[in-house]
């Protein structure tokens, strides 16, 4: 009877246990609002980074035993990608991050991130490797809240401008839209997005003016597009990267104080496509020419006014209850 008794008491606890473990999950997964799906999986935490989420959300840092992401890159070319957490570049499996380095005749530059880690919410270029179509990471990582002290422009890897200054690539966190009519209509001219795929006629002319034909890994000036969340784009702007800049250090160090001057150019002058340059110091060959794709960049209707959308992307009245919604495709805060 004793052991019994006791084999009993043992499995009510390990029920009890299990269903902690199960609260614990769904509690995790209400922080993201879809952005993330955390499980367990023989004892350890996984989370899965998805790529359906109109705006990527975590409202605070969670510590996890593996992370895989959801998104599926084209094998044998170049993506933008914005990671949640900081990993060692060593442990990026399928592919390397780039950084901007300068903009230079044309050619946007990007080459290895020489610090030899890859920061929250920082933009990069990603090199895949080989026939590689999705990113594997190894070891524990810590996801970073998307609070605005972590996704500042002030950290001086987010957002941050090339070496000889004028350029700045951004990454995002919600989806966001250029349109003749739209919130960012000022910036038309000033924005270039990667091509993912080959357009003609029409399709490449509504994309960028007077152009009859675009290919993978063209870098385009923006006329009217779209990007989703945890992508980059590259922006034309003197004001925010003026033109003479040193060379960036290490995060939390200042800036270099020589730095090689550039041109200042008015919207007008800018190109309507460049090429993308992978700079690796360590390889014999010297400079290789590697482009490719923000994301498709298909024309977009003006949005209505008005409207409303959860994290999720589903459209709604407008918002009562706390959280992150899309306004118009503006993310919004509701306290």
């Amino acid at each position: 009877m004793k052991r019994l008794f006791l084999s009993l008491f043992a499995g009510v606890f390990a029920v009890s246990a299990h269903a902690a473990d199960t609260k614990s999950v769904e509690d995790l997964n209400a922080l993201s609002n879809g952005s993330v799906v955390f499980t367990k999986e023989n004892d350890k935490l996984v989370a899965t980074i998805t790529d359906t989420a109109r705006v990527f959300n975590i409202s605070k840092d969670v510590d996890v035993d593996e992370v895989r992401m959801e998104r599926v890159f084209a094998a044998n070319k170049n993506a933008t990608v914005v990671l949640p957490f900081e990993i060692d570049t060593t442990k990026i499996v399928g592919g390397q991050v780039r950084r901007l380095q300068t903009v230079e005749n044309g050619k946007a530059v990007f080459s290895p991130e020489y610090v030899g880690k890859a920061f929250a919410y920082a933009p990069y270029l990603l090199e895949l490797k080989g026939n590689a179509t999705k990113l594997e990471f190894s070891g524990p990582v810590k996801l970073i809240a998307t609070t605005p002290e972590n996704t500042s422009s002030e950290k001086a890897w987010i957002n941050p401008c090339a070496n000889n200054g004028g350029w700045q690539v951004i990454g995002t966190t919600a989806l966001k839209g250029w349109t003749a009519n739209g919130v960012y209509k000022d910036e038309i001219g000033s924005v270039y997005g990667f091509m993912g795929k080959d357009l003609s006629g029409t399709d490449a002319s509504n994309t960028v003016e007077g152009v009859n034909e675009l290919h993978v890994g063209d870098f385009v000036k923006i006329k009217s597009a779209k990007i989703q969340a945890m992508r980059a784009y590259l922006k034309y702007d003197p004001s925010a990267c003026p033109v003479k800049q040193g060379k960036p250090a290490a995060p939390g160090a200042a800036y270099a104080p020589e730095a090689p001057a550039t041109t200042v150019y008015s919207i007008d002058d800018l190109p309507e496509t460049m090429k993308v340059i992978i700079r690796n110091p360590v390889s014999e060959g010297g400079d290789e020419d590697d482009v490719t794709a923000i994301k498709s960049l298909k024309p977009v209707a003006a949005p209505k006014a008005d409207v409303w959308h959860d994290a999720a992307g589903r459209s709604m009245n407008a918002p009562k209850a706390h959280g992150v919604y899309l306004n118009d495709r503006t993310p919004v805060i509701v306290k």
